[in-house]
């Protein structure tokens, strides 16, 4: 039989050191990372043992009657180790469909893990998502690189890549300069989509304290001045632009192309996956073709995020 608990702080050690031992883990869901947010959401992750062994947990907060794993994540979904097998899996979302109908939840949200996240082959959630009848209701495509592949540039990219090397005083490097890269992504982000990033300038330093060796801003700067950039979180084998921003003078002079053909072919060379993250707004249904544009030229196609719903007590 599978015991399930309810997380709370006294488990805290417990949780992040069993994440260090799972084949679908990322940094986002250590503790000190979840704790950014938690006065934003209401906790309702849960650790699952067996024979007093824990085998998996599961990062989730409650939103009214459901139940989103996790809400203000990219992505979440049940955690596990080598030891995890189909049948066992089978079991434990078994116990936890049987735990949240006793709880009275009216569905059971979940945004699976993209596979190019997982350290090993890890897709035994997707299958008891189908046991138990999940249905599929949202897709959103990121862009991907296999590293491994020798991508291929477009001629456009090639052709900005060439300008920028021709600047004079124009140096891609890492940075430490967040307060003005936040200044260019919130200038960015407030003319083009009338929005803010989902971080602050005090929750991204704090992160970046307690993650230094996973986020890392690399800049592109003209004349001593950051004119663009990228906010990159590294999980493993696999890298992510987690923020991109420019202002005009980055764009015109091919920055961001300069900027990402370093990452590409010398920072993250010897990763596997390189992604730019999704392109999508409106649950997946509208797709931003400009921006998909920029990112394909690097050689990055299509990864999938998909989110499905469990109902529970509809």
């Amino acid at each position: 039989m599978i015991e399930v608990k309810q997380y709370t702080e006294q488990y805290r050690n417990e949780w992040n050191r069993f994440l260090s031992t799972c084949k679908n883990r990322h940094f986002m869901f250590h503790r000190d990372y979840m704790g950014y947010h938690a006065d934003r959401y209401l906790e309702y992750s849960h650790l699952f043992f067996k024979k007093n062994r824990l085998v998996a947990i599961l990062p989730a907060n409650l939103d009214e009657k459901d139940v989103i794993s996790h809400g203000l994540l990219t992505f979440g979904g049940v955690l596990y180790d080598g030891k995890m097998t189909i049948a066992l899996m089978l079991e434990v979302f078994d116990t936890l469909i049987d735990l949240f109908r006793q709880k009275g939840i009216k569905s059971f949200i979940y945004k699976a893990i993209p596979h190019i996240y997982h350290q090993y082959p890890a897709e035994e959630d997707l299958y008891a998502l189908f046991r138990n009848k999940a249905n599929l209701y949202r897709r959103d495509v990121s862009c991907a690189i296999e590293l491994t592949g020798k991508p291929q540039l477009t001629k456009g990219k090639k052709w900005s890549i060439k300008k920028a090397a021709k600047m004079d005083d124009l140096e891609i490097k890492e940075s430490e300069d967040l307060a003005q890269f936040w200044s260019l992504l919130n200038d960015l982000l407030d003319k083009k989509y009338g929005k803010r990033p989902v971080h602050n300038l005090k929750e991204i330093r704090s992160l970046k304290i307690s993650f230094p060796n996973q986020i890392k801003l690399f800049g592109v700067h003209h004349k001593g001045e950051l004119i663009g950039g990228s906010l990159m979180f590294e999980n493993g084998k696999t890298v992510h632009t987690q923020y991109i921003a420019s202002n005009d003078h980055c764009r015109e002079i091919g920055g961001l192309d300069a900027l990402f053909s370093f990452l590409i072919s010398k920072q993250y060379a010897e990763r596997r996956f390189f992604n730019f993250g999704i392109s999508n707004d409106k649950e997946g249904w509208y797709l931003n073709e400009g921006l998909t544009s920029f990112k394909e030229g690097f050689g990055a196609r299509a990864i999938v995020h998909d989110f499905y719903r469990i109902s529970i007590n509809s």
